[in-house]
């Protein structure tokens, strides 16, 4: 390599490890090597775990991004701050409880669960609306707030499952 003589080694991790922690753990033994051993250098050719990272990393900012533009549409489009609001708030609640859900499940953080995240926030905005604009229709038939919410939020259960389910 660069007229010196070296040796290629290639690593690959079985299928139930993960790349960026196989990645980070060799890093750092070819860190220890080259500090025990004089002469010893080393370079990567190429490391999967930072293709991971970036990947990951898009992925998290797209997530970001997709909420805050859901919430502005929702803003524009209902005209009203306090369903806004409880949307606002309800994203970040649901990514957190199902982050934890996951801890306990033992299922990693990855650009497949990820991805699901982001599908599960647009289903919570999606039913966020539909649920919202039944509450408001039966308002303007003149129920109180309160029959409004739990009837409407009952007259369209069926139809959220569903969807829910078949998106599952």
């Amino acid at each position: 390599l660069n007229g010196e003589d070296s040796i290629t080694i290639s690593i690959f991790k079985n299928s139930t490890a993960s790349t960026g922690a196989v990645s980070d753990t060799i890093i750092d033994a070819f860190e220890d090597l080259e500090a025990s051993h004089e002469g010893f250098t080393y370079s990567i050719a190429m490391n999967q775990g930072d293709y991971i990272d970036k990947i990951i990393e898009s992925v998290l900012s797209s997530i970001l991004l997709g909420a805050i533009l859901a919430i502005i549409v929702l803003a524009l489009f209902m005209k009203d701050v306090r369903p806004t609001i409880v949307v606002a708030f309800s994203i970040p609640f649901s990514v957190l409880f199902a982050i934890v859900v996951m801890y306990f499940t033992n299922i990693n953080i990855n650009v497949m669960s990820l991805a699901g995240l982001c599908i599960g926030i647009g289903m919570l905005v999606d039913n966020s609306i539909v649920v919202m604009e039944n509450v408001y229709r039966l308002r303007m038939q003149g129920y109180s707030p309160v029959k409004a919410a739990v009837y409407g939020a009952k007259q369209v259960a069926g139809a959220i499952i569903a969807s829910t389910i078949t998106t599952i």
